[in-house]
Parts: C-alpha cells; sequence; structure tokens
C-alpha cells in the first residue's frame, strides 16, 4: 500500500513530480551550459552528442512529471507507478 499525505495524494506520486520538475530543470540548465559554455571546445561531432544527450534527458524528466501529474490526479495504478520508479532509475 503505497502513503498518502493528508490531502490523499501518494507520496511517490509528490516525489515523482518534483524530481521531474528538478531534472526538467537541470536538463536546460545543462542545454544552455553546452550551448554556452561548452562553445568551441567541442567538435561538431561531441556538441551533436551532447545536444542528443540533453534532449532525452528533458524528454525523460517530462515523462517523470507527467507520470506524477497523472498519479497526483487519483489515477495512480500500480502500472503507473512502476513506470514512474523506472524513470527514475
Amino acid at each position: 500500500m503505497t502513503p498518502t499525505s493528508a490531502a490523499g495524494r501518494s507520496a511517490p506520486a509528490r516525489l515523482f513530480t518534483v524530481l521531474g520538475a528538478l531534472l526538467a530543470t537541470a536538463a536546460v540548465t545543462l542545454g544552455a551550459y553546452g550551448a554556452h559554455g561548452l562553445q568551441g571546445r567541442f567538435d561538431a561531432d561531441s556538441a551533436a552528442v551532447w545536444h542528443t544527450a540533453v534532449e532525452y534527458h528533458l524528454f525523460h524528466a517530462l515523462g517523470l512529471l507527467i507520470v506524477g501529474l497523472i498519479a497526483q490526479r487519483g489515477r495512480a495504478t500500480r502500472l503507473i507507478e512502476l513506470s514512474g520508479w523506472l524513470m527514475v532509475c
């Protein structure tokens, strides 16, 4: 059984939402750092790899955020919770 808060929302749902938001912030920060802070330090191939990695990180963070929001809306099934934990790992 999943622990719930006073509002009736599960603790993992809140965790997934917060982690998703923090990881999305990290993706945007890493993208800006790659575009500005690493400019001229990488060749074109390495810059493309950085861009792809940041893009995947952002998609993953948004997925985790969506899972958290779905779970907070009262649709926290075992499958939703499992997908959230797999995205955290």
